[in-house]
């Protein structure tokens, strides 16, 4: 079945590992081209990315800095030409109980894990207006249900992405595009064998994007 990935152009947040590399790889197979924004090098992960046919661009990005976040996307518009589909996937835990949650802790949590989404999204549903179409994937994570010692910050980042996409969808519906969230309970990084138990179950939901894309 034609995905209808074939062509199109994708930006992924944290793409250079775990969940957003699995990601960056099924969409890769399906076709589309691919920018991955993060802060290190990911020389491996774009060369793999090339080697199936497509174009691969890294931008050099902290997402917790709202700067950094604009130009990722501009960035990615100029070299790609167009964003069809975002992925919002970087995000970061530092475990902290609620009696020691430092400032700092803090906001680069809340500002990696929420505000960035929250400015990537505001920048790119801007370029999908004008388009008059696209796909927003919001990665969230089940662990927001779950109480943890010394996550409280991360919790409190992906509920607020949880809400942040129903109002997105809710509130924009009309500008023609779409905002979908995927909770993931686990890494899939083939690479770590500390997690190949879990690779299984969380590269399926990688590969979903196909039905994902034609669905909505």
């Amino acid at each position: 079945m034609d995905s209808g990935l074939s062509g199109k152009n994708a930006l992924i947040s944290g793409g250079g590992t775990g969940i957003g590399r699995a990601i960056a790889m099924a969409l890769a197979n399906e076709g589309a081209n691919v920018a991955i924004g993060s802060n290190r090098a990911e020389d491996e992960v774009l060369s793999e990315i090339e080697a199936r046919g497509v174009q691969a661009l890294h931008v050099p990005a902290d997402v917790s800095v709202e700067g950094d976040v604009i130009n990722m996307v501009d960035a990615a518009i100029m070299h790609l030409g167009s964003i069809d589909l975002y992925v919002n996937n970087a995000a970061i835990t530092i475990h902290q109980p609620i009696t020691r949650i430092s400032s700092v802790a803090w906001l680069k949590t809340i500002n990696t894990n929420l505000s960035a989404c929250v400015w990537a999204c505001r920048e790119i549903c801007r370029h999908m207006i004008l388009r008059s179409g696209g796909i927003i994937l919001i990665i969230g994570s089940t662990a927001q249900f779950n109480q943890a010692y010394g996550e409280a910050s991360y919790h409190i980042s992906k509920t607020g992405l949880r809400v942040f996409k129903k109002y997105a969808g809710h509130r924009d519906g009309a500008a023609r595009h779409q905002s979908k969230s995927l909770g993931a309970g686990s890494f899939c990084d083939a690479a770590d064998r500390r997690h190949q138990q879990y690779a299984g179950g969380n590269c399926a939901r990688a590969n979903s994007f196909a039905s994902i894309w034609a669905d909505a």
